[in-house]
């Protein structure tokens, strides 16, 4: 397993949860009524995730959620992710390891997800890039841009500034190193 993927992805959720919780009118796990979707995610792999590499962001992402005790639908590996999203609504939680490349979806698709988003699905998106914010994957994320980088070190969080980062506790979750040691090799990083 490749520790930075997996410290991005714990540091990522952690945060997303973290902060969910603490917006005014959020709506949490405990706050949905009896007729809310169960606690289970689904992930969607995009299909060139298939082509383009061995599976192991998918199985980091899988892992991750067994780790938390998450229960979660995945896909076997190399198949379509076509017929996926006609199921979303039995999920509470969509991760999308990858890319969301705007050719990749199709319209209906398209539609799909933002539906789920809007009927209070949590939608994650692992690497929503795009300069241009008419973007589908910065639109439906709400951001303008981003801005690949390689040129990082590290992501470092700093508990005082922010209410969302009181859980994290451990130096693993306030530095996140992005640089291997002995390769010198640096990880691919999106700012927002």
């Amino acid at each position: 397993m490749n520790q930075r993927h997996f410290f991005s992805l714990t540091a990522l959720l952690s945060l997303l949860a973290v902060s969910c919780a603490s917006i005014p009118g959020a709506r949490t796990v405990a706050s949905f009524s009896k007729n809310a979707r169960p606690l289970r995610a689904r992930v969607l792999v995009p299909p060139y995730l298939w082509r383009d590499s061995d599976g192991g962001e998918v199985d980091n992402v899988k892992m991750f959620l067994d780790q938390w005790g998450v229960p979660a639908d995945a896909p076997a590996h190399g198949s379509d992710w076509k017929n996926d999203f006609s199921t979303l609504d039995r999920y509470s939680l969509v991760i999308i390891p990858g890319y969301l490349e705007p050719s990749t979806l199709s319209e209906s698709q398209k539609t799909a997800l933002e539906k789920f988003a809007q009927s209070g699905g949590i939608l994650v998106l692992l690497k929503p890039i795009g300069e241009n914010p008419d973007e589908f994957a910065l639109n439906l994320a709400g951001l303008l841009r981003t801005q690949r980088r390689l040129d990082l070190d590290s992501i470092q969080f700093f508990l005082e500034k922010s209410v969302a980062l009181k859980s994290f506790d451990r130096p693993e979750e306030l530095s996140i190193p992005l640089r291997d040691a002995t390769t010198n090799e640096t990880a691919e990083t999106f700012t927002l």
